[in-house]
């Protein structure tokens, strides 16, 4: 061969080998340069990790540190506790949902309904958060609200029973009773022990005016808990509108025996008296629920007929005095308090014209004519004929019921 392309040949082979070399030393260089950018990132997170760690840690433990104040009772503590959790970690949702149950606690529903929503917005399939955001609702009185979160709720878990209580409360203030009850009925399906149930049930019932069948839950609701004053209070009524006024009576006297503060036991005690007859222990019940709360105009206005019946009519003016206060438009107190003047006037007169001819001792305690009704009607006129004057009035009983609520 020829030595000159003997010479070009080994040139060219030298040149290939060096090639081939190079090209190795660049794809070893490539693979090494990917793993230490990922040696690089496993020391970034094994420096960082602790910190992240930590971070955690710390929210873990305010929000820990929240459910032992919870468990103690302290609201105030147990709120602070879980907003250092949400602090550090904003998508703590139990964190969110028990602040909410302690809100609640602390009659802050409306802060309440964000701390629920917060969970929702989180996880949109919590049926807890959804739940409790219908109960709070109906604290706050936003009844349609409250039925659709309630609907909510079942529909993630058609198994809540306070669900479906939630719905009945807030399809009941909505007048809707019949849909109330057949949601009560769903809940009892599902926990037939749930008083409140049955007791909001007999509301129901009580509202479409089937007495009978409001009696029966009432008293499943007292065969569950014979403490709970609401449900005594509401047999009582429901006893009342079947003409059962002693054992109306005897009901209220356990709704109070329990709950000595419960106006409207007292209230509700004074009206079924009334019906019986028993005026001035009727007062007396009045009295009761006024020392509780004074801005009743119902019970100052029925405590006024009361007194009337009474023929204590200088008091009657009095109470009817104090209802216009509350309530200045209220025309029937206006109306029984002329009446009850007018009595007032003719009483006077006659004593007067009995010192001037005899001196027989003057009855002072003359029980007017009354035809008592349940609803509130015109009280009649009255006249003068000659010195002895005809009333005839028309007393009037309380217009309305006091239900507790759930």
């Amino acid at each position: 061969m020829n030595p000159k392309l003997m010479q070009l040949f080994e040139i060219l082979s030298y040149m290939k080998h060096n090639i081939e070399h190079l090209n190795h030393r660049l794809q070893l260089m490539k693979v090494l340069s990917k793993v230490a950018i990922f040696v690089v990132f496993i020391l970034i997170v094994l420096i960082l990790c602790p910190t992240i760690t930590a971070y955690d840690s710390r929210a873990v433990q305010y929000y820990n540190d929240g459910v032992d104040f919870t468990n103690l009772g302290q609201h105030l503590q147990a709120i602070a506790s879980y907003d250092k959790a949400i602090a550090i970690n904003p998508d703590f949702a139990e964190a969110w949902f028990n602040r909410g149950l302690e809100l609640d606690n602390l009659g802050r529903y409306t802060e309440a309904v964000d701390s629920y929503d917060k969970v929702l917005a989180i996880n949109p399939k919590n049926a807890n958060a959804a739940t409790n955001r219908g109960y709070t609702l109906n604290e706050l009185g936003q009844y349609s609200d409250a039925l659709i979160s309630s609907d909510k709720a079942i529909a993630i878990n058609p198994n809540d029973a306070m669900a479906w209580s939630n719905r009945g409360f807030a399809l009941d203030h909505l007048g809707r009773y019949s849909e109330a009850v057949a949601s009560y009925d769903k809940a009892i399906a599902i926990n037939q022990n749930y008083y409140e149930v049955w007791n909001n049930r007999g509301i129901a019932l009580f509202h479409l005016k089937q007495y009978s069948d409001a009696l029966i839950s009432s008293d499943k609701a007292i065969a569950i808990n014979p403490n709970d004053a609401n449900a005594w209070n509401n047999r009582g009524l429901t006893l009342d509108n079947l003409g059962r006024y002693t054992e109306a009576v005897a009901s209220f006297d356990k709704a109070l025996a329990i709950n000595p503060n419960y106006s409207y036991a007292w209230y509700n005690c004074g009206f079924t008296l009334n019906k019986l007859g028993r005026y001035t222990d009727a007062v007396a019940s009045y009295d009761k629920a006024l020392a509780i709360n004074q801005n009743d105009a119902d019970t100052w206005y029925n405590r006024g007929i009361t007194l009337d019946n009474l023929g204590r009519y200088t008091e009657a003016v009095a109470s009817f005095d104090k209802t216009l206060a509350i309530n200045p438009k209220d025309a029937e107190a206006k109306q029984n308090r002329e009446i009850a003047l007018g009595k007032q006037s003719q009483m006077q007169q006659t004593s007067d014209s009995q010192v001037q001819i005899s001196t027989t001792p003057v009855q002072t305690d003359i029980t007017p004519i009354k035809t008592q009704q349940q609803a509130k009607s015109t009280p009649l006129l009255y006249a003068h004929i000659g010195a002895i004057v005809l009333v005839a009035g028309i007393a009037v009983w309380s217009r309305r019921f006091g239900f507790p609520k759930q």
